[in-house]
């Protein structure tokens, strides 16, 4: 009995029903923010990921590019 009863109450648990509850239109904003909050902060840790070899190229290319002591151009 015990057997049967586990895909019943499984089933039971997992019925998709529809909600009967008023979403109001201040959520689509929101959420709208959420999802835009959470691509931009993406965006903005792969820029400082990024930026700082890219930093360090342009600081190397310029420190070659300088005259030691004494030498001019």
């Amino acid at each position: 009995m015990r057997k049967l009863g586990r895909p019943f109450a499984l089933a039971s648990a997992l019925k998709l029903t529809s909600a009967h509850a008023y979403v109001e239109p201040g959520v689509d904003a929101g959420t709208l923010a959420l999802v835009l909050g959470v691509l931009g902060a993406i965006v903005v840790a792969f820029a400082v990921i990024l930026w700082h070899p890219i930093k360090r190229l342009f600081q190397r290319r310029k420190a070659g590019r300088r005259p030691g002591p004494g030498k001019k151009h």
